[in-house]
């Protein structure tokens, strides 16, 4: 019975000490967002997110980044030809989240129509009527782009030092390309695009090596008191003679 109990606090101790370690690992995030105000195309605009903060006794392990968009377009075309057309538009929007010259997450988003047909141009520029045609597009949710950093070089970018507590990051949204057709030929057009953003850094860590070396020593060195007091209580046995504990193969009673 007693190796049995001497057994599950072992295995007590083991289990509290890798709960306590697991524990102390975790994330913290940090959000900013950019309004439509603020992102009418073509836009940039630089934020600020705090870094990660080691004086807690905390390595950084790795940096999530989230870049969430928005996108509210309208789109107008005009015949300004003396014939029918069949028009159409192609718009290519790029957004990216950078730290100076690296670039953490871009991609290209397409929006087009096509088959739109108008009359001959009626005298008036105003995208509507019969030679003319406008759209504007219900809000769309870009699916969220993320990045994943774990290199060295990234991870030192992200953490915090003496003279540095903020990362700041260009954040954009442009377009690649903008081609209106008309079929008739001569044509006039335009797009208005808002794209609210949101980014989200998510910093990924665990407890310095040095603190996991120090809670493993001091498991070795309590197992060891245990182990030890074990031993003492299988050799010697609670018998004695003058007050002298014996060891068990020698304790008897007359």
């Amino acid at each position: 019975m007693r190796r049995f109990t001497g057994n599950v606090l072992l295995l007590g101790i083991a289990l509290v000490l890798a709960i306590s370690v697991g524990a102390s690992a975790g994330t913290v995030s940090y959000t900013q967002s950019l309004s439509k105000d603020d992102t009418i195309l073509d836009w940039l605009n630089t934020i600020e997110l705090p870094k990660f903060d080691t004086s807690a006794g905390y390595q950084l392990i790795g940096v999530t980044l989230d870049m969430e968009s928005d996108f509210t377009l309208t789109a107008g075309l005009e015949n300004l030809a003396n014939k029918e057309s069949t028009m159409s538009y192609i718009l290519d929007v790029k957004r990216e989240l950078a730290f100076g010259t690296t670039s953490y997450i871009s991609n290209t988003k397409n929006y087009s129509e096509s088959g739109i047909d108008v009359t001959a141009r009626d005298g008036v520029t105003d995208f509507a009527g019969t030679a003319g045609w406008n759209n504007t597009y219900d809000t769309e949710t870009i699916v969220s782009t993320s990045a994943l950093l774990t290199a060295p070089a990234d991870l030192a970018n992200f953490t915090r030092t003496v003279n540095s507590d903020k990362i700041s990051l260009d954040v954009s949204a442009t377009t690649v390309s903008w081609l209106p057709k008309g079929t008739a030929g001569s044509k006039a057009a335009f797009y208005y695009a808002e794209m609210p953003t949101i980014v989200r850094v998510t910093y990924q860590f665990i407890p310095e090596p040095a603190g996991i070396i120090a809670i493993c020593t001091g498991l070795i060195s309590l197992l060891g008191i245990i182990l030890k007091r074990r031993a003492l209580n299988l050799y010697y046995s609670s018998d004695s003679c003058f007050g002298i504990l014996m060891p068990k193969y020698a304790a008897h009673h007359e």
